[in-house]
This record gives C-alpha cells, sequence and structure tokens, in this order.
C-alpha cells in the first residue's frame, strides 16, 4: 500500500520543488506513531487515484480529525476524499476537520464543502540549513561558473552555475560572491519575489559585473511551485 501511495505522490508532485521520502520514514511520519492513524484510498480501474492520512485527536475541549496527508490525481477525486472523511468524522464525533494546506490549488472544491481559512494556517518557514537545501536543489552541471553565496548567519557554500542548473562544490574559491539574508533567500527559493525587485531594494549584493551568473543563480533555484506535506508541519 504504502509503495502505491508514494507513487501516486511522486506522480502528483514531480514538478514541484519537494525533499524525497523513503518508504520507511513515510510509515514512520504517517502509520506508526503512538496517535492511530487512518488511510482512505480511492481507487478506480484498479488504480490509485487518492489518498488521505487522518489522525483523531483531542485538542483542548474539542475532538478533532486532523488530516496529514492529502493527495489526489483531480477534482473528482478530492471530492470523494473530502466526503469520506467528513464521514469518518461525524463517525468519530469529531468536532472540527483540521488541514493545512501548501497550495492554492483546487481551493473552490474546499470552500464547497465548507472548509475555512483561518491565518493559523499560513505556512511559517525558517531557515536551519541551506546547504541541504541547495543539494537537493544541485543537478550534474559540466560547465558554468563559480559563485559563493553567502547568506547572513550562515557558512558560505559554492555552487557552479550552468545555463539550466546549479551543483553544488565543496568549499572552494571563486570570484563571484553574492550577499543576501535568510529571508530573502527564501523568498526566492519558494517563487515569492523577483531578483530585480530585490536588487532594487539591495537585498542581493554582489558586483555588478557578474550579473549574468548572478541572475541565472536566483532563476534556477526559484520555485514557483512547491510541496510540503500537510502532516511534516502538523
Amino acid at each position: 500500500m504504502i509503495d502505491e501511495i508514494l507513487n501516486l505522490r511522486n506522480k502528483i508532485h514531480k514538478d514541484k520543488f519537494r525533499f524525497d521520502i523513503s518508504r520507511d520514514l513515510w510509515e514512520s511520519l504517517y502509520i506508526t506513531e503512538s496517535e492511530s492513524r487512518n488511510v482512505i484510498r480511492i481507487t478506480k480501474d484498479g488504480k490509485l487515484r487518492g489518498y488521505a492520512v487522518y489522525s483523531i485527536a483531542n485538542d483542548d475541549q474539542n475532538r478533532v480529525l486532523r488530516i496529514q496527508e492529502i493527495c489526489s490525481d483531480g477534482k473528482e477525486t478530492l471530492i470523494k476524499l473530502l466526503d469520506s472523511l467528513v464521514g469518518s468524522g461525524l463517525k468519530e464525533e469529531a468536532d472540527f476537520i483540521y488541514l493545512r494546506q501548501c497550495t492554492e490549488q483546487y481551493g473552490d472544491v474546499f470552500d464547497q464543502k465548507g472548509f475555512l481559512t483561518s491565518m493559523e494556517s499560513v505556512v511559517m518557514i525558517v531557515l536551519l540549513n541551506p546547504r541541504d537545501i541547495l543539494s537537493a536543489l544541485s543537478e550534474n552541471i559540466k560547465r558554468g561558473e563559480h559563485l559563493t553565496l553567502r547568506i547572513r548567519g550562515f557558512d558560505p557554500i559554492t555552487v557552479k552555475v550552468g545555463k539550466k542548473g546549479i551543483k553544488l562544490l565543496e568549499d572552494m574559491q571563486s570570484k563571484v560572491n553574492v550577499s543576501t539574508d535568510s529571508v530573502t533567500f527564501l523568498n526566492f527559493l519558494f517563487g515569492k519575489t523577483s531578483f530585480w525587485k530585490e536588487l532594487v531594494k539591495r537585498k542581493v549584493t554582489f558586483d555588478i559585473l557578474h550579473l549574468p551568473t548572478v541572475y541565472r543563480f536566483f532563476k534556477s533555484i526559484s520555485n514557483k511551485k512547491w510541496y510540503i506535506p500537510p502532516g511534516d508541519w502538523c
């Protein structure tokens, strides 16, 4: 079952920035924790089309059905999943169904089913290890220019910047040095800002002679599509 679930998840989110998750880690996060976990599967023609993992917990004075992860191949499947989740919530005598979404896709379906957006659903992210993030974006780039990224509060990181990607390098000297802060870096990573905007605001500083290389670097790491499973921050 887990292999089928991970294959569907990777297929649906294949064009989004995400960290790979192993079978054992997924099972540890969503199935074998102390809380009782439940899995809803939607199939069609013998193939998995969507799934949801949820748990039931008592939160203060309320009983809550907490959706750890929900994944569907389209609106029709999502509607079926939400109907099943609502049915499970009623059966478990839950007061609320709680979900944090990382994307606005199919937001109209959630609206139709009575899901309301609260300020508590805003995702707050803090940068802890930029090197690991750049490692996840690293590709086998053979030609390119070396660039050293200096994020305030972290050790310098050197990468090779090609025409269509970057490659993480071990500590090496480079002629291109770029300085920024962690918030600006995350805004680039999640596609929330533009290079020219941050350049004008002086949130990114470098020798203007290296403008083409620096521009390609930030363009390569920007991901307007990204996926963090709800259970990873619940």
